[in-house]
């Protein structure tokens, strides 16, 4: 596949201008509250069902402004979600292995961004439901009034946006992109600079990149839609290593005391403990130019090209071929600057074993589980829902 031209980018989505608020909807409100026993999320919602407008008292998010156009596609279908009154039919395959927030299973669901999600909750387009199966719509109950964002979602719930029920993703999408020189790895810019947007519209529409390669530097980007994998792959505590090929000024020698300065951890400025490459060893050395290998296992902010500088090298191209044991290239040919491949079911599975597996992660997210229900315990309001489920798969 050629290299993709970039697309220019589309004009991000102006925020849309709310409806005025009469006084008659106002009193009503007023007198519906003062009158019956209601929560402030309750009061916030029925006043953006009735007037179509976030309550005046509460701050404009920025992010009512989708800079990008595929977001924005999404974003802009109603500013208020009016309930139906019969039930949805949500997709009888529904798998979910371990409850979530529901901020997190939108973000994980959609590709609408976290602060996007927020922007819609608060104009009252999200609403939770449990799902009754087979059961009438007469004994279809809402969640009760004080569920949040960070209320957890159980296998037996249905979320819904604008009145559409949102399914779990019933897929993962894993994807090799290799970056060329001068895109940021943002899936959006307001300034206009070149960035992942054209091939985030390619790619499903769930997925994003899995940490970030600056703009000079070329290679491999993760393109997913696994969060608990993102998580694994970008902390230092679980050591997957990260291999970037360094193009420097200048032949260097096997023993060269500034590899043993990458291996013995420097200083690079960051008010954080040293950063250490893992291995750091000669590719090629010639007169004019030396390619060096560094594996590091963490991430910082242009940590390999400030480690490359404090170790007085003279660094003239960063490039990342390997993220854990996968690497960028097909084994037959390379991948070409701005094309990408689809991760084979084995990648993904060695992947993961680089983090321990998914089955260390599932234990992980059911010991904090533990963790959640045992702070509510200790608060004096348990958790019936969350008890059972840790009762079950604990």
């Amino acid at each position: 596949m050629p290299t993709r031209p970039m697309a220019p980018r589309a004009s991000g989505a102006p925020a849309r201008a709310a409806s005025s608020t009469s006084t008659s909807t106002e009193t009503s409100i007023c007198w519906w509250v003062t009158s019956t026993k209601i929560t402030a999320t309750r009061v916030r919602r029925a006043f953006t069902w009735a007037t179509g407008t976030v309550p005046s008292g509460r701050r404009t998010r920025s992010s009512d402004r989708c800079h990008s156009t595929r977001t924005a596609s999404r974003f802009r279908s109603g500013c208020a979600l009016r309930f139906n009154s019969s039930r949805p039919n949500p997709a009888a395959a529904r798998s979910m292995p371990a409850p979530k927030r529901l901020d997190k299973y939108l973000a994980d669901a959609t590709s609408l961004s976290r602060s996007d999600i927020n922007a819609a909750w608060d104009a009252g387009r999200i609403e939770v439901r449990p799902d009754l199966g087979d059961s009438s719509a007469a004994t279809w109950e809402p969640w009760p009034d004080d569920y949040e964002l960070w209320s957890l979602i159980f296998d037996d719930d249905v979320v819904l946006l604008d009145g559409e029920v949102v399914e779990p993703s019933p897929a993962r999408h894993y994807f090799a992109l290799h970056k060329p020189e001068g895109i940021l790895t943002t899936t959006s810019d307001p300034h206009g600079r070149e960035c992942l947007e054209p091939w985030l519209d390619e790619l499903p529409d769930t997925v994003f990149p899995v940490g970030r390669l600056d703009r000079p530097t070329t290679g491999f980007l993760l393109m997913t839609d696994d969060g608990d994998l993102c998580f694994c792959l970008l902390r230092k505590r679980f050591g997957v290593e990260k291999e970037y090929h360094l193009t420097v000024e200048g032949p260097v020698a096997d023993d060269d005391e500034r590899l043993a300065r990458l291996e013995a951890g420097i200083d690079i400025g960051d008010r954080k403990p040293p950063a250490t490459a893992l291995r750091a060893e000669v590719v090629e050395s010639g007169a004019e130019q030396s390619l060096l290998s560094v594996v590091v296992d963490e991430g910082r902010h242009r940590m390999v090209r400030r480690m490359a500088r404090r170790a007085e090298f003279r660094l003239q191209h960063l490039h990342r071929p390997r993220i854990g044991p996968v690497t960028m290239d097909r084994q037959d040919e390379p991948l070409e600057a701005g094309e990408y491949r689809r991760l084979s079911d084995a990648e993904v599975d060695a992947m993961w074993q680089a983090c321990g597996g998914r089955e260390a992660a599932r234990k992980r997210r059911i010991a904090a589980l533990g963790r959640q229900a045992q702070k509510w315990r200790d608060q004096d309001r348990p958790h019936p829902r969350l008890e059972a489920w840790l009762s079950d798969n604990g």
